[in-house]
């Protein structure tokens, strides 16, 4: 999925979980990190020094799995309040969930090479319809938040 369909997958999540706008935006961005693996995702082009992972790391491989989430909670419930915690761990799901409708799929048990998807490979031509779904319901939030 493209940066823009999981912002709007963390946007929808912060939103829902906080009804705060400032939060579910941070959300959105939280919701891009698993990406950092990637030399032309969003976060991988702004974020100073990614090209060190990239030297270690592949894309959709240990950050796309439930490693990375174990160890994101870890670190997250040692450095940030409990109800932030629960935010930046939604996000970062929401990005694998998301990559799970993919027809590559994800890694989920890394470092197994077994890939995981929601939809059969033949459902490809159905990601554009969900990015653009994911956009709709990022708008609908928007809304919601802002009234």
């Amino acid at each position: 999925m493209t940066g823009a369909a999981h912002w709007c997958a963390g946007w929808i999540v912060g939103g829902v979980l906080t009804g705060d706008p400032a939060l579910a935006f941070a959300a959105g961005l939280v919701a891009l990190a698993p990406d950092i693996d990637h030399p032309q995702s969003t976060i991988s082009r702004r974020a100073p020094g990614s090209w060190l992972l990239r030297l270690i790391l592949t894309h959709r491989g240990f950050t796309h799995s439930l490693a990375a989430l174990a160890i994101a909670g870890a670190a997250g419930a040692a450095l940030v309040p409990a109800s932030w915690w629960l935010l930046i761990m939604a996000a970062l799901a929401s990005h694998i969930v998301c990559d799970m409708m993919t027809p590559a799929g994800v890694p989920l048990l890394w470092p197994m090479p077994r890939r995981y998807r929601l939809l059969p490979r033949a459902a490809g031509p159905l990601v554009p319809a969900l990015e653009a779904l994911l956009a709709v319901g990022a708008v609908v939030m928007f809304y919601q938040l802002l009234t």
